[in-house]
């Protein structure tokens, strides 16, 4: 193995000035290296070795050319100056709906999803509000489909595109007739509101990481949406347009916060509790609708794509 001493002698030789006196100093540090190296045992790389072949680096004449991986990478920082790939996401949406017997088919789903992603407090309190979120992986997932099957689920599959900077929404159902909503807050209060009318949608505020290997960050929030009738005038990319007047109404404390590796995909659905339809797990996901009842899932699916743009010119 190298020592400290042949690592401060290639420190020196890739430090020295140019010049006839530089040239000279550099090959004899040049020497010296190869020589203790060859001394202390230590493989001198490929492409530092001199031969009468080697190719001069014209900006350091006394260094030969860099690896092939070096060069490569030069090549493609070349080519990526006529294009620019831009990283975007689609979410696949896959929305279950099972039918309530005298079970819950949805009960079986959990055995196949890790739920210990998030703080043990979170998840305590997603079940206090009749709320479960886990995350699957292509592994699981012929177990889930082999439930689906044999319990009659009603799909229905979607893509959605993201835009950047806006959060993506997934409809889960509308408000027909006026209905209360209780929450479990952070502080163990039970608080509600009613709502005469609305959709009820999932949000997903999302952030790509690439430097992560392509993983995807996702804060799942639920949310009441109602447009109230009237409309503001709003400035965007230069043109004033009118935009309607929204009135939201976020349930924060259910809020979570996954990662999601590229293999996985996160599921949302009803809890042990989402048979106490005034729990916001229950109105959101719980059995819905007279004669035969259905409770809802949704596997949410990120998938990084990427396009190629020409690079602007600088004006």
């Amino acid at each position: 193995m190298c020592n400290l001493t042949t690592l401060a002698s290639f420190s020196i030789l890739s430090g020295m000035e140019t010049g006839p006196q530089g040239r000279h100093f550099r090959c004899r540090v040049f020497i010296m290296v190869l020589a203790h190296t060859a001394l202390s045992g230590c493989t001198v790389p490929d492409w530092l070795k001199l031969n009468q072949n080697a190719k001069v680096n014209a900006a350091n004449p006394a260094r030969p050319t860099p690896p092939d991986w070096w060069k490569d990478g030069m090549k493609a920082s070349t080519d990526s100056a006529e294009s620019v790939h831009v990283v975007h996401l689609v979410f696949e949406v896959l929305r279950v709906d099972l039918p309530v017997d005298r079970i819950s088919h949805s009960r079986k789903i959990w055995n196949h999803v890790d739920e210990i992603r998030i703080e043990a407090e979170t998840a305590a309190r997603l079940a206090r509000n009749g709320l479960r979120i886990g995350v699957g992986n292509t592994e699981s997932w012929p177990a889930l489909s082999t439930i689906l099957k044999a319990a009659d689920a009603r799909t229905r599959d979607e893509k959605l595109f993201a835009q950047p900077g806006l959060p993506v929404t997934i409809v889960v159902g509308g408000i027909g007739d006026p209905e209360s909503i209780f929450c479990y807050t952070r502080e163990n209060r039970l608080v509600g509101k009613t709502f005469s009318a609305g959709e009820k949608l999932v949000t997903l505020d999302f952030a790509f990481r690439p430097e992560m290997g392509g993983c995807t960050d996702l804060t799942i929030d639920l949310e009441i949406r109602h447009d109230s009738g009237e409309v503001n005038w709003e400035q965007r990319d230069g043109i004033i347009r009118q935009v309607p007047e929204l009135e939201r109404h976020v349930f924060s404390d259910v809020s979570a916060l996954f990662t999601l590796r590229p293999s996985e995909f996160l599921i949302i659905g009803p809890g042990e509790k989402a048979d106490h339809h005034h729990l916001v797990g229950g109105c959101f996901f719980g059995p819905q609708g007279s004669g035969q009842r259905y409770e809802t899932l949704f596997c949410i699916t990120p998938k990084p794509y990427q396009t190629q743009e020409p690079r602007r010119r600088a004006s």
